[in-house]
């Protein structure tokens, strides 16, 4: 949720939205601020700003830097950012961000944005602010940057980072979200602003992550192309997914199979695999495939929520579970369901280096159990529906067992998803409760174990999937329901 602040900037009061993307009180850790040609370490003190404790920052004979890991990689493009936090010691801090964005060579290009003006810190607290306007860029992450002059020594306390916006700027995408075909024309994507004099900045993100102010004519390049429009910090983005010619055509046939004689309704329960990436993953293009077949009949109700695994998401059926996400299945059966898809799996058969990645999250006996029990309450809540359990998805293998070397030659924790031993018998589990409950079961694990590359996943990921691993699970989904088709 939103939260409104005053920020006050060349003597003009503003009224922004800001949403928080790094929070630091250093009542826990700091392990996502390092320092850079100084020391930073976390102090208890008798007078912290908040709590008990602070970052204490030093520069010794060269200026310092502290700065943060990749923050806000999964943000909207041209975001306004503001970092604020409180500050004394001595010597002259700066307090700065900095960005990395993608460019056509290949490479990364990373700019340093400080301050106009650095501050003299005195033994007293005082609140530092900058804010940066990215308008015009697409980030691949932004970053803080606090500079600390030579000899200098700070204790900084209640950091934060956050995207801010004018609540009274909006930003409307009018053109639908689209998958085109390869060579297609591209789509015209409009936008409506307000106030209309509000001065926008257009932006066109291709597959291979450069940018131009221009969308070009033809879906040129497969992959997801994000078209946004942005004014005072308020974005807005259409999203345009190119399949390759093959794979348009495939799925598009799928989906053409699967025709409704009456209004469905369509939920899925499932973990961060179907809860990322809201607008573009794998339950929203198979939907979005759906209504181009089934024009007006598709109502979608997405309560999948990351870090689920099939006793979490008992528990929430039921309402016995006290958690923030708990949200999502408010009202979740207001009305009944027509089509009820459980996509779970990946946390459930997680493992630990500290078991010998050999213990599953969720033993397999529970696994059945449990699903047994939800099978049971979704049918009595909606005795009609069909329901059809997913397998989990594969990870990035390569990626996986790179790290986890590494994790043991370092000697520390590590946790591997979709191991093939336990993923196979979490799925064993899941078939039981299917076979004994008499509904459907979709098993694409081995096929996504032989057909997933690194780019079916989020860079850096091991589990969590990007548009060429969306587009796979969900023609898998549609050509599934395409070949067994049910009377309604």
């Amino acid at each position: 949720m939103k939260k409104t602040l005053f920020l006050l900037c060349a003597g003009t009061a503003l009224l922004l939205d800001a949403a928080v993307a790094l929070r630091a009180d250093f009542e826990r850790n700091a392990g996502y601020l390092y320092s850079r040609g100084g020391k930073a370490k976390v102090v208890a003190v008798d007078d912290a700003h908040g709590g008990r404790k602070v970052m204490l920052f030093t520069a010794q004979e060269k200026k310092a830097v502290l700065t943060s890991g990749t923050m806000m990689s999964g943000q909207f493009a041209s975001p306004r950012v503001r970092l604020s936090f409180f500050a004394r010691g001595r010597g002259k801090i700066n307090a700065g961000l900095s960005d990395g964005v993608y460019q056509g060579n290949g490479k990364y290009k990373y700019t340093s944005y400080p301050a106009k003006e650095e501050v003299e810190l005195t033994g007293k607290w005082q609140k530092i602010e900058f804010v940066r306007d990215f308008a015009g860029s697409a980030p691949i992450g932004v970053y803080v940057r606090i500079t600390l002059s030579a000899g200098g020594e700070a204790q900084i306390d209640d950091l934060l980072l956050e995207t801010v916006s004018d609540p009274a700027v909006k930003v409307r995408a009018e053109t639908a979200d689209d998958i085109v075909r390869l060579g297609a024309p591209f789509p015209e994507c409009r936008f409506a602003v307000t106030p209309k004099e509000t001065p926008v900045v257009r932006l066109c993100i291709a597959p291979d992550r450069t940018f131009s102010v221009r969308s070009p004519e033809k879906a040129a390049m497969a992959g997801l192309y994000r078209v946004c429009a942005t004014a005072a910090g308020e974005t807005s983005e259409v999203r345009i997914s190119v399949l390759p010619e093959k794979e348009y055509d495939a799925v598009t046939a799928a989906a053409q199979k699967v025709k409704f004689a009456k209004p469905v309704r369509i939920l899925f329960l499932g973990d961060s695999i179907y809860d990322y990436n809201r607008g573009r993953n794998a339950a929203d293009k198979v939907i979005r495939h759906l209504r181009r077949s089934n024009p007006g009949k598709i109502t979608f109700r997405n309560a999948a929520v990351a870090g689920d695994f099939i006793t979490r998401i008992e528990k929430r059926l039921s309402g016995k579970l006290s958690r923030a996400e708990q949200k999502k299945y408010e009202n979740l059966f207001a009305r009944p369901y027509d089509l009820i898809f459980i996509a779970v799996g990946s946390n459930d058969n997680r493992t630990l280096r500290s078991d010998g990645y050999g213990k599953p999250l969720v033993p397999f006996a529970e696994q059945t159990q449990s699903m047994v029990r939800v099978i049971r309450f979704l049918k009595e809540k909606d005795p009609g529906a069909r329901i059809i359990l997913v397998s989990p998805s594969a990870p990035n293998r390569e990626l996986q067992d790179r790290r986890a070397a590494a994790a043991e030659k370092g000697n520390y924790g590590f946790v591997k998803f979709g191991v093939p031993e336990l993923t196979r018998q979490g799925i064993a589990s899941q078939k039981q409760a299917a076979a004994a409950e008499k509904v459907e079961y979709l098993d694409l694990y081995d096929a996504m174990c032989q057909a997933a590359v690194p780019d079916f996943f989020a860079r850096y990921d091991v589990i969590h999937l990007d548009e060429k691993g969306f587009n796979f699970l969900a023609q898998k989904i549609l050509e599934y329901l395409a070949n067994n088709k049910k009377e309604e």
